[in-house]
């Protein structure tokens, strides 16, 4: 059984701005020298007609046993600043972002992916109220509206 997979989107502070968030079936589980590792495939879909900057947070919780696990994030133009992780460049009318990957490594042997919980959450600003984000810092988006 896979994982729990939980997510939702919205705007951050954009007229113009709608977001989806999208997640395609996680893989099978696969042993690996690590442990189980299964893997979330996230991307965002930009529904309104304005061009946004978009971001994702997401975070691994573990729902009923204690676990050991390692969580690797990976992407082309996603970058991780501060919690979240930031899609470069900013997401044309209509287009999809390339995809997120989250997998989920659990170091014990004896315990089911299923008992762990992906939680995802997608905010996205308008591009033309906020000046070019600065990925150096922790909170891009800050001090930019």
């Amino acid at each position: 059984m896979a994982g729990i997979l939980a997510f939702s989107s919205a705007p951050v502070y954009a007229s113009g701005s709608a977001i989806s968030l999208l997640e395609e079936p996680a893989q099978e589980v696969v042993e690996t020298e690590f442990g189980k590792t299964q893997q979330y495939k996230l991307s965002v879909k930009n529904n309104g007609s304005d061009i946004s900057y978009v971001r994702i947070s997401a975070t691994v919780s573990d729902l009923k046993t204690a676990a050991s696990y390692d969580v690797h994030v990976k992407g082309e133009n996603w970058k991780k600043c501060g919690e979240y992780y930031y899609f470069e460049p900013a997401l044309a009318s209509k287009n999809i972002s390339t995809p997120m990957f989250v997998d989920v490594t659990l170091k014990n042997s004896d315990v089911s992916l299923s008992k762990v919980k992906i939680s995802a959450y997608a905010e996205a600003v308008n591009a033309s109220e906020v000046d070019k984000p600065d990925y150096s810092k922790d909170e891009p988006w800050k001090d930019k509206a």
